[in-house]
């Protein structure tokens, strides 16, 4: 469940849940259970934070909108994806072809999904109020 400030785009979910939820979770860590300090006596939270999410939820969603977008890539999209079905399930069609597209950097966003999922809760944690302001 995300943060009630979430900046998150919930198109992320209908794309990869286990995505989203991830990110959900380091930005809700990010705003209330940050070790960063603003000074000596404030930690980081939604302020300092949410331009960071704001940015990153916009790039990914850039991605989706320039990589997913209109009829033509939706046609392609979904032409890859029944021939991977019908190669890796059915085990027909062309495993070769599978191997040299490269085709699944483009369901992982060029590895970003999977290091997402990889990554501790407090990745992001690491407010720096000089980068962001």
């Amino acid at each position: 469940m995300a943060h009630p400030q979430s900046v998150l785009n919930t198109d992320i979910a209908n794309y990869n849940q286990a995505f989203y939820d991830k990110l959900a979770a380091m930005e809700e860590f990010t705003y209330d259970e940050s070790t960063r300090f603003v000074d000596e006596s404030t930690t980081a939270g939604f302020e300092e934070y949410s331009p960071f999410w704001t940015s990153f939820n916009d790039a990914i969603m850039g991605y989706f909108n320039n990589s997913i977008s209109g009829t033509d890539m939706a046609d392609f999209l979904l032409g890859i994806f029944v021939h991977a079905h019908a190669t890796i399930v059915r085990q027909r069609g062309s495993q070769q072809l599978l191997e040299d597209g490269n085709f699944f950097s483009l369901f992982d966003i060029d590895g970003l999904v999977s290091d997402t999922l990889s990554r501790p809760i407090d990745y992001y944690d690491d407010y720096e109020p000089e980068i962001l302001m």
